[in-house]
């Protein structure tokens, strides 16, 4: 009964190398890996399930010739979950799941496999950057999006304090204590350049400057892996970016 992994995954997925049977050593480990990105790709909300618990037990082996299946399908790997994070996909219903418990899935796992540093380590920038693009949007439509009560507050959903955007939001700190800091600091320049200057995507700059001001307060432990000169420079790009504008708003917030 598929309604059975509803206990599972909100109990904190703590066992989730027992949900299935490890793989035959007899069936290619990179095809297993393949098949199941490809099943999150085009299956029903059941069969992604599916797909998102086998990636889990996946990745967490350890040994010689799984790490280098990770190390050549990391990219291929965040490519497929950045997807399912794509604020203009909507998320299906089937049954007796619900939109807030399929992305409340998909983060839970996400935070399971994010936090394997090897895969981060060697997921294309590109795509590392379109997947933290992608869980901020879809957290910036999870904050925006819910009916208010009357009072002025959001809606409780009926996950309560397991909501989507909590969870959201501790998917998005996963990825910035898991990830090299140099990475992250470049990526999220990089995206303030590119939406500062977008109309209407003022919530959006605020949310990757929280990002940036969660690894600054850590900064002093991040030094010593820290290359500074690099991290000036994006800065100081960004800044250039600012001042060659005509700053006609004093509020503008990418600037402050």
């Amino acid at each position: 009964n598929r309604n059975s992994f509803a206990g599972i995954a909100f109990e904190g997925l703590g066992n989730c190398s027992m949900m299935h049977e490890s793989p035959s050593p007899n069936v290619s480990k990179r095809l297993i890996l393949q098949n199941n990105l490809e099943v999150l790709g085009w299956s029903n909300l059941p069969g992604k399930i599916d797909a998102l618990f086998n990636i889990c037990n996946f990745l967490s082996e350890d040994t010689v010739e799984y790490r280098r299946v990770i190390e050549e399908e990391a990219t291929n790997i965040a490519k497929t979950l950045s997807a399912l994070f794509k604020p203009e996909v909507p998320l299906e219903t089937a049954g007796s799941y619900s939109p807030d418990e399929f992305l409340n899935y998909l983060v839970k796992i996400s935070l399971k496999i994010f936090r394997n540093k090897f895969l981060l380590e060697n997921v294309a920038y590109e795509v590392l950057v379109e997947l933290v693009e992608n869980i901020l949007q879809r957290l910036l439509m999870e904050g925006t999006n819910k009916p208010e009560d009357g009072t002025g507050k959001k809606n409780e959903t009926a996950l309560g304090n397991d909501s989507p955007m909590k969870n959201l939001n501790s998917l998005m700190l996963r990825i910035l204590e898991t990830c090299n800091p140099n990475t992250m600091f470049q990526l999220l320049f990089d995206l303030l350049i590119k939406h500062r200057k977008t109309c209407g995507f003022s919530k959006f700059i605020g949310l990757i400057i929280k990002c940036i001001l969660k690894l600054t307060k850590i900064l002093d432990a991040l030094l010593p892996n820290l290359d500074v000169s690099k991290l000036f420079l994006k800065f100081h790009l960004y800044v250039c970016e600012c001042f060659n504008e005509n700053l006609k708003n004093n509020d503008d917030l990418g600037l402050k």
